[in-house]
């Protein structure tokens, strides 16, 4: 392990992130009145945030700004729940992705496995470009490669960006099938805890219809045994059904894509995207505002689809996340 955190640590230096430090505002947002979080953001855990102490800690002497802290906690609260000895699974990460070639010893010590964590991760904010926690979509790619392996850098940037439909090509091009470990929704669970959801008070995009046909993640939509890669919720309405903005926005994009078929984008005031996808006409323009209700689209089977029905995604902080937490119940 130290032959490991030592070779991290030099490969680091060339990396350096020299960021204005605020531990003072993290901890008081971290330990802020409970009533002042919105219910849907995730909370840590008691056994994770015993190690807040040593995360800044390390932090510091890491030249890396407490602003960091947060992110630190959530790869902490996803990968363990701070209940191992290996907190940040860094053993796994590292001898199984950027030193394949070295033997898999466990990480008995906690303080370890988040300086190591800490190091590798730094390398990656680094390769990332990342300056400032601003940069939330360069993070995100960071994130999804501390599980997926520095490779996954070079792999997304080379297929138009990180989203969850590149890190699932990623997944399935490299047989992660039988790993418990990778997660193609790694980064959105733990930029989840960086971002607290905003009460956008989404509704449902057809109106009158609420059942869900497809929901988010794996699913076999042709009935072959082969598993897709599924980023948002499907349902199904007759072709023609007025399509509404979940909430009101700037339409983004509106056009044409060969898996999508005719689709919208709204980018909302939280910074929240919404889309919709395979519908049969396009009721609203590129750079229109529409309000929330506001018919943008008809129901149809354009693209990539089994029939007709609205694909509904939504993505917070670039990632493609599981809709049906923000939508009224059904």
């Amino acid at each position: 392990m130290k032959k490991v955190f030592l070779a991290i640590t030099a490969v680091s230096t060339a990396f350096l992130l020299i960021i204005p430090v605020s531990v003072l505002a993290f901890a008081s947002s971290l330990f802020s009145n409970e009533d002042s979080v919105d219910i849907d953001q995730p909370q840590f855990s008691e056994q994770t945030l015993q190690y807040l102490p040593w995360v800044t800690e390390i932090l510091e002497n890491s030249s890396l700004s407490g602003d960091y802290a947060t992110l630190i906690l959530a790869i902490v609260e996803v990968r363990t729940q701070g209940l191992e000895t290996d907190v940040m699974d860094i053993a796994h990460t590292l001898y199984e992705t950027d030193f394949p070639e070295d033997p898999h010893p466990a990480v008995s010590d906690p303080y370890v496995s988040i300086e190591t964590g800490i190091q590798y991760l730094k390398r990656l904010l680094s390769l990332c470009g990342v300056v400032s926690m601003e940069n939330t979509s360069a993070i995100a790619l960071a994130v999804q490669a501390y599980n997926f392996g520095s490779g996954y850098i070079p792999y997304a940037e080379e297929h138009g960006g990180h989203g969850t439909s590149t890190a699932g090509l990623y997944y399935q091009s490299h047989r992660f099938e039988t790993d418990s470990y990778r997660d193609v929704n790694f980064s959105a669970k733990v930029m989840a805890y960086l971002t607290p959801s905003q009460d956008q008070g989404y509704q449902f995009p057809v109106p009158g219809y609420t059942d869900i046909s497809a929901g988010f993640g794996w699913y076999d939509p042709w009935n072959t045994g082969v598993q897709t890669w599924h980023s948002g919720l499907d349902f199904p309405a007759p072709t023609g059904t007025p399509v509404a903005a979940i909430a009101g926005g700037i339409v983004t994009v509106a056009g044409w894509d060969r898996y999508f078929g005719n689709y919208i984008e709204i980018r909302h005031s939280n910074g929240d995207v919404s889309l919709y996808a395979h519908n049969s006409k396009l009721l609203a323009d590129e750079g229109e505002t529409v309000n929330q209700g506001q018919e943008i689209a008809l129901v149809g089977a354009t693209g990539n689809a089994t029939g007709p029905h609205c694909h509904l995604e939504l993505h917070i902080n670039g990632e493609a996340v599981d809709p049906r937490p923000y939508l009224p119940e059904g």
